[in-house]
């Protein structure tokens, strides 16, 4: 290779690897010689089938190359040279012809089966900031709308678009001619009692209060620096994300409420439960009670995670893993009359038609002190200043963390915490009310200048779109 060229992350990744494993050997071969598959499939960190697909396309470059050479070298006199290098390695590197290898196709290509909640929330915040400019959403122009406000933009086609749409519950309805994604009536009817419950809250003049947790590591870094030309810029040494901190606090217009905010070393996945957050929400409500007196209104808002949604032991739904007379204990304890004679699956089927309504544990802890719960709308995670909240926090914590122990993590997130103030709580809430804002009006529209014209159907299925061309 000649001297002075520049090469990318990922092709110095791969020489490197062809490196170590030819260095490794040193004492010998650890893969047999004639194993050339093996050893390439080492060497490259690639999968077999990528192997010989690679092998493929290059070999039917090279033939190309050789057979377009072999007809222009026809009439060629070759002269006299001389070959002024005695090294074997530059002799061998000139007979190995290396065609260009062809860049890959730009396609939408399979849909992983979840993108990130950050594309979730994309979507169907610029599906109803179009509905609020009285836009309908089609695909083509909610693609182009996402594709102008996130350049970077993981969903490449109109088609992968509409087929993740589907994923996430949006169906397709014609109106006169146009056909366009409408939510499902589920999530819609979470979002108007959600608006309904807040709308209720604000203008009771209730003390309103968001709640989330986030975890941060040891080894949190700014995710793009500047590297001089010898490779150096870099703090961290290593790529281990280490060890893990959980911080769970609620805030509100005056910032965080310091006294329940919590941060704790993680020695599982999250170190996060039902037990752990139900005794959090107990001494929590109770300082709020304490704090603002008993007649004064007081609201957590708080998210779906599975721990903040324990039943209650009278409410929750028998299980097919029981056995046949635990159903029959949770009947009659429900006083459901059933016929002895009924087998396990109708038992199940029944108690199934007979559930109680849901009641949640943090729900009745925290009514003990008069306090209130309301949960946030399944995936809508916007509505929620305390995600705006964490991104600088930890934005703060990568531009100061310089070590990498633990412990320095837990004092920049303490020293964040402390120096959150009334006017970045209030620029934080005021931006979650917007959003929620523009989810409200989206949602209007529908109801009032969609629905309307809906084409009736047969059922109330999705219509189906025709497959638009991927870009």
């Amino acid at each position: 290779m000649p001297t002075g060229s520049h090469f990318s992350v990922e092709l110095k990744e791969v020489y490197f690897r062809i490196i170590k494993f030819v260095e490794s050997e040193k004492s010998g071969p650890k893969i047999p010689l004639n194993n050339t598959t093996d050893r390439l499939l080492v060497m490259l960190n690639i999968s077999r089938a990528s192997l010989f697909r690679l092998k493929k396309e290059m070999e039917e470059q090279l033939n190309a190359k050789r057979s377009s050479r072999s007809s222009s070298l026809a009439n060629f006199t070759p002269t006299t040279h001389r070959n002024r290098s005695s090294s074997q390695i530059r002799s061998l590197q000139r007979e190995i012809t290396v065609p260009v290898a062809k860049p890959p196709q730009i396609r939408g290509g399979n849909l992983p089966k979840t993108f990130s909640e950050e594309v979730e929330n994309a979507i169907r915040h610029q599906f109803h900031v179009l509905l609020t400019k009285k836009v309908y959403p089609t695909v083509e122009i909610l693609f182009n709308q996402l594709h102008a406000a996130y350049p970077d933009f993981p969903i490449l086609s109109k088609t992968s678009l509409r087929e993740y749409m589907h994923m996430l519950g949006f169906t397709f309805k014609q109106i006169s001619n146009t056909k366009i994604p409408l939510e499902g009536i589920e999530i819609e009817a979470q979002r108007a009692i959600f608006y309904r419950k807040m709308g209720n809250l604000r203008s009771t003049g209730a003390h309103i209060f968001y709640h989330d947790e986030t975890w941060s590591n040891a080894s949190e870094e700014k995710r793009s620096i500047w590297f001089s030309d010898t490779g150096e810029g870099r703090s961290r040494k290593s790529d281990g994300k280490g060890a893990r901190l959980a911080i769970s606090a609620i805030i509100d217009q005056h910032g965080f409420h310091l006294p329940s905010v919590e941060i704790f070393n993680c020695t599982t996945d999250h170190n996060m439960d039902s037990e752990h957050f139900i005794k959090w929400i107990k001494s929590t409500s109770f300082r709020l009670r304490d704090e603002h007196g008993p007649n004064d209104r007081i609201c957590i808002i708080i998210d779906n995670a599975t721990w903040h949604s324990e039943l209650t032991d009278d409410t929750k739904q028998g299980k097919r893993a029981w056995r046949k007379s635990e159903i029959q204990q949770w009947l009659i304890r429900h006083r459901i009359h059933f016929d002895p004679i009924m087998t396990k699956a109708e038992l199940l089927e029944l108690a199934s038609i007979n559930r109680p309504a849901k009641r949640y544990k943090v729900d009745e802890v925290a009514m003990q002190f008069d306090v209130e719960i309301v949960r946030l709308p399944t995936k809508h995670c916007e509505f929620n200043p305390m995600e705006l909240v964490w991104a600088a926090l930890k934005d703060y914590i990568r531009k100061n963390n310089v070590r990498f122990r633990l412990n320095d993590v837990y004092n920049l997130a303490a020293e964040f915490i402390a120096g959150f103030d009334e006017d970045a709580a209030k620029n934080a809430i005021q931006h979650a009310r917007q959003v929620e804002h523009t989810f409200r009006t989206g949602d209007r529209f529908v109801e009032e200048n969609v629905e309307p014209y809906l084409k009736d159907t047969d059922s109330d299925t999705e219509v189906e779109l025709d497959i638009e061309d991927e870009v």
